[in-house]
């Protein structure tokens, strides 16, 4: 049975400064599969399960990345397990539940297959790995004395804008994704602001508290 995912979804950034707190989240596309479930009938009737638990969930550009396998139901200390990494297996043994290894360049990918033998079946999962990473930019409209040649401070009821710009790249053209393609989802303190998050919003103003 073989099932694929990729993990490049979603990418979170935040900024912080008393008492406001803003995140964006920038939704890119949707995995066709969980990366947390695989199904694998051993027996008529029975069904067991692994998760491949990817860390960081969002890996950026040449970025260190831990994957493991975890289950509940199958013995993963006693089947044998091997790890591709495009096309190549890179390790193979009983037991091997966790494989690292390096992302490339911004949207270049990286295709992971792990194949799981035990009790006589093997099950095989693909992972793509494809690293992306946002810029949060912001300014306010504090105010400076003359001649002043810093960024304007942020003062109590002073205006704040906010700039995502994400670096990511089209799985199928590898050309650049544009912002108005992309969905952005803004939240502050903690609440996810409905009505300025959607496709190509990438421009977020708020007042100062």
């Amino acid at each position: 049975m073989r099932q694929s995912a990729t993990t490049l979804g979603k990418l979170l950034w935040g900024f912080s400064l008393a008492p406001l707190s803003v995140l964006i989240s920038v939704l890119v596309f949707a995995s066709p599969v969980p990366l947390s479930a695989q199904f694998n009938p051993l027996a008529p009737g029975a069904l067991t399960t692994f998760e491949a638990n990817v860390s960081p969930e969002l890996p950026g550009p040449q970025e260190q990345t831990v994957i493991d396998l975890l289950s509940s139901s199958l013995d993963l200390n006693r089947a044998r397990i091997s790890w591709s990494e495009d096309g190549k297996i890179q390790t193979e043994g009983v037991g091997l539940t966790r494989f690292s290894f390096t992302t490339k360049g911004l949207g270049s990918a990286t295709s992971i297959v792990i194949r799981v033998s035990s009790a006589g079946v093997e099950t095989t999962k693909e992972l793509t790995i494809r690293p992306g990473s946002v810029d949060l930019i912001w300014e306010s409209d504090g105010y400076t004395p003359a001649f002043y040649r810093g960024k304007s401070p942020t003062t109590p009821g002073s205006n704040l804008t906010f700039v995502a710009m994400p670096h990511l790249r089209s799985s199928s053209t590898g050309a650049d994704i544009a912002s108005a393609n992309v969905v952005f989802r803004w939240s502050k303190n903690g609440t996810v602001l409905g009505s300025l998050s959607g496709t190509g919003k990438n421009v977020l103003r708020l007042t100062a508290p």
